[in-house]
Order: C-alpha cells, then structure tokens, then sequence
C-alpha cells in the first residue's frame, strides 16, 4: 500500500484555526509571510468542513497523487519549524480529489472524521529521514513524497510512543492502524483459501495460544501475521503493538503516569498498558477470541517488558486452567491473571537476534513457526530473473553467514519495472548487506559480484602523502553505481540467468 507525507505551508506550533504574525513569519512561503491564508490552517479543526461524517482537508500540491492508494492510505502532514522538521498529524484511510464544503472551500482530501489525528499540542514528532522517507533526502515546500507501508507503520509507532503520557491520543493512532492495515472482513462470497504459511499459524493456534513467527528480513512475517488476524477474528479484537528497545513493563502492563488537571497540578495515576487492557476485554466478552500481535518482539528486553507475567501467558496457567495462576501487580496491587481466550502473536527478524540468544524463558513458553524467503513468488522484470537474483543472492550469504541473515522475498515483490528495480537494489538490499558485511568488502565483493562491488585502487601521491599509516596490505572496496542497461547488466550476470528483451518487455 502507497501512502503520503504532505508538506504544508503553515508552521504554527498548535496548529488552530488562526495565527499570528509569528507564524507567518516561521512559515518560510512567501504568500503566507505577506498576507496569504493557507487553506490547511482548518486541518485539525474537528468543528469545521465536515461533510457525511468526513473531514475535509487541503495540502499543497502541484499535481494529483497517481500512485497513492487513495481511501485506504494515510496521509501524513509534514512540518518544518527553523532548521527542524516534525510529523505533526494524520488523515487514515483518506482520498484525494475535489471536495467542496461550501462555496467559500474545496479541499483536495478527506477522511473519516474518527481517523483524523492531530498530535498533543505540546507533542512533536522529529523526522527521521532512514525511517520515514523511504531512501529520499528531503521534501519539496510545496509537494509531497509517497512512501510504503513500512515507512508509515514506522511513523504510526513513533507517534504512539510518544503519546505514552497521552492515552487519548494513543487510542486514536492505534484506531488507525487497526483500520488501515488490519480492515475488517468485507460482506459478499467467502474469501479464498488462506496461503500456506496462514494455514500453518491457524492449525499451530489449535494447540498454543503463544506463537512467534521468525525469520530472515522481508520475508512477509508481518503480512502474514495480518492475514492470520483476519481469519482468526474480528478487527475490534485485535491489538498491535511494535516492541522496541526502549518498550518498557509500564507501556505493556502497567505503570505510573503524570497527569496534569485543570488548575495545572500535577497528579500521579496508574494507567493499564496495551496488554492489560486487551486481558481485561478478553476476560469480559469469554465467547470470543482476542488477538494481542507484537511486531518485532526481540527488539526489546524480554524479562523488563513482560516481568511476573512471563509465567501467567503459559497455556496451562491461564485463567480456568488447571494449573491457573494469578499474581498482585506492583502498582495498581489488583490481582491479575491471564485469560484462556486471549491469544499471542508474534514476528521476529533473525537477523536482529537469533532464536539460540533468546531468554530461555520466552522460548519455552511460544511455539515457533519459521518463514523463509520464497524466491517462486518473483517474476522476470526488465529482462532479470528475480527468482534465480534471490536465489543466488541467498545461497552466498549462507555459505558465508548463515540462513538467518538471508534476504527475504518481499524486497523484490513489488517491483514492475526497471527503475523500481533500481530502487529497491540500491535503497534496501545493497544497504542491508553493507550491514552484514560492515568494514569486509571482499566478502561483500563476493556475494554481489565484481560488477557491483569495486577495489578501490589508492593514488601514489595519496600513498606518500599518508607514509606509515597507510595500509597497503588492507584492500579497499567500494559499491558501484550503476544505470541503465550496465546495472540491468550486472544483475542478470549476478544471477545467472540471461532472459532476451522479446521474453519480456518490461
């Protein structure tokens, strides 16, 4: 899915319906210093522009969207502040187009008024290029840039973690991904047969209710871990939550939260995190199952986030089970325990920690499925043979690392053309393997090839001018960039597989 990071013309810090001369002046567009109105200044004014339960919005532009998956994305707005840049807000699910309000406002986007989100007033969400921008440096003042699901679920989290002193606005943000990325089941014929890998978690859920699905990066474990949730129950049922390193005991379960009341005195409150509260629903409504995911879950520390209640999650220590179990939690001292009914998904990238490093007590209490690359599922693009690209690719970083760190097939699942092609290669592969093979080009020269990866021959001048601490017996390396047919070239070479234009016209 294709979705937008809009930049806008208005740079007030509150982002309310008027502004001051301050904020003309921080605005950096010249129409707005003299005098212009930006129509987006009513973005985030909930009162105005409604129509048929839609927000009605405006963002810059000089031309329509044509690849953004329109009324299923999310439209992000883009800030600069000085020399600083933030994500100040979002439109879930929203279209673009022409949407006259009145005859005094058109706009040229609208969403759901209930998946509209403007960040806490005294919350800002600083850009980070590497996750959010999906390769490219910076965006136009007046434009936009289109960016994949990864780079969205990456904002989504951020801005969620940063709310962790503002439940209201987590609600709202958690709203959203539920409704873009986990959509509920549409009426109309039943759906096809789920694909092999959602078959295998559905069965594997028939005997625990604890399952991690691991493997190398790209190989869909997220996808998959979607698909799962859609035939397994409702879209209200479900909980997503992405661990990261910083993802503490008081975010998941429970925890002392400043709140500030209406004379301004600061007041101290126990609030449930993500997984006391889907225990709670699950523990009201018996009949039905629950669905807790955690995206990347050895990203955090284990024993901090899940504490006592490593424990309680076990099948047979659930709540009603035989050997049921309750503990008083530290905060709040309710007595809390795990329902039979609530059930555990989780992704982990092998290539971030192997299943041998996690906590014993986490691997004995999930049940493990592995998902590894399948290059079948790729085509013949632009006269390169992706599937036997991958294959290729895989089996050398497995002779030299191991199968964890191989590359998974989604990278390339997309890609319709040369250019995409050329994208993908250089922003995402060739990055990841750079990782792997940190400071040893000769390894990285012998998995992508001669072609791609250069010895870097030293001048003479450049050798006596460095004398002694120059190491001549250390070669270096460096990545060739490489256009057009030399880079389609090089591709179908590192394959092993030459295809003729006429096989395929892309």
């Amino acid at each position: 899915m294709k979705h937008i990071i809009a930049s806008l013309s208005w740079q007030s810090d509150y982002w309310q319906g008027t502004f001051t001369d301050e904020d003309r002046k921080l605005s950096n567009f010249d129409w707005v210093m003299k005098g212009g109105v930006p129509h987006e200044r009513w973005n985030f004014d909930m009162d105005k522009h409604i129509v048929d339960g839609h927000k009605v919005g405006f963002f810059q532009a000089r031309y329509q969207p044509v690849n953004y998956d329109s009324g299923q994305g999310i439209v992000f707005f883009y800030s600069r502040k000085g020399n600083e840049s933030y994500i100040v807000g979002l439109y879930g699910k929203a279209e673009v187009g022409q949407f006259e309000v009145d005859r005094d406002y058109t706009g040229n986007l609208r969403a759901p008024v209930e998946l509209c989100v403007r960040w806490h007033e005294i919350t800002r969400l600083p850009v980070d290029k590497e996750r959010y921008f999906a390769g490219r440096k910076r965006i136009g003042m007046i434009g936009f840039i289109i960016v994949g699901d990864k780079e969205a679920q990456n904002i989504l989290d951020d801005a969620i973690d940063a709310h962790k002193d503002f439940p209201d606005v987590q609600e709202k943000l958690r709203q959203v991904k539920l409704a873009v990325f986990f959509p509920p089941k549409p009426n109309g014929p039943p759906p096809p047969p789920p694909p092999p890998e959602v078959e295998q978690l559905l069965k594997t859920s028939e005997h625990t209710r604890n399952i991690i699905l691991y493997g190398p990066p790209g190989t869909g474990k997220t996808y998959c871990v979607r698909q799962f949730a859609d035939q397994f129950t409702d879209r209200d049922k479900t909980e997503f939550v992405t661990f990261h390193q910083s993802f503490s005991y008081e975010e998941f379960v429970e925890g002392l939260k400043p709140l500030t009341d209406n004379d301004g005195q600061i007041r101290y409150e126990v609030l449930d995190g993500v997984f006391k509260q889907i225990c709670r629903q699950a523990k009201d409504d018996p009949e039905h199952r629950y669905l807790l995911i955690i995206d990347e879950i050895n990203r955090a520390n284990i024993a901090k986030v899940f504490g006592e209640l490593i424990t309680l999650i076990e099948d047979d220590k659930r709540l009603g089970k035989v050997n049921e179990l309750s503990v008083v939690l530290p905060y709040s001292q309710d007595t809390f325990g795990v329902p039979p009914n609530l059930y555990i998904i989780s992704t982990m990238n092998t290539a971030d920690r192997s299943i041998a490093l996690l906590d014993l007590a986490l691997r004995r209490r999930f049940a493990f499925v592995e998902l590894m690359p399948d290059p079948s599922l790729l085509d013949i693009v632009a006269g390169v043979d992706l599937e036997s690209l991958l294959r290729q690719l895989n089996e050398r970083i497995g002779a030299l690392l191991d199968r964890d760190h191989q590359i998974g097939h989604s990278y390339f699942l997309d890609v319709t053309n040369a250019d995409e092609l050329r994208f993908v290669w250089y922003h995402r592969v060739v990055p990841l393997l750079q990782e792997y093979f940190y400071n040893d080009g000769e390894r990285l020269q012998a998995v992508l090839g001669d072609q791609f990866v250069r010895r870097v021959e030293t001048g003479k001048a450049a050798t006596a001018a460095l004398g002694e601490w120059y190491d001549s017996e250390t070669p270096k390396y460096e990545v060739a960039e490489l256009d057009g047919d030399s880079f389609l070239e090089a591709l179908r070479r590192l394959a092993g597989v030459t295809v003729s234009d006429s096989e395929n016209p892309l």
